[in-house]
């Protein structure tokens, strides 16, 4: 099983496979913002993991849940 992301996946065919021509400027930039856009997303691969498993917190309070109905309608107003 492959350990790479989506975005890694993407950035190797983009160097790899299409073998665009940049100049050593562009080749930077690109590095540059392949490594904050790896940042981001690992971060919010954390924050949907931490997201996911914050209800099961042996801190959280039990309480009873809502209905998807009730949620959705709380979340983003009466659905027509």
């Amino acid at each position: 099983m492959s350990q790479k992301t989506t975005l890694q996946d993407f950035c190797h065919f983009l160097e790899k496979e299409l073998r665009i021509d940049l100049t050593t400027e562009q080749w930077k930039i690109y590095r540059e913002e392949k490594e904050l856009a790896l940042i981001n997303e690992r971060n919010q691969m954390i924050h949907a993991y931490y997201a996911g498993t914050a209800q099961f917190d042996n801190a959280a309070p039990i309480v009873n849940p809502k209905e998807p109905k009730v949620y959705v309608n709380e979340k983003y107003g009466e659905l027509s």
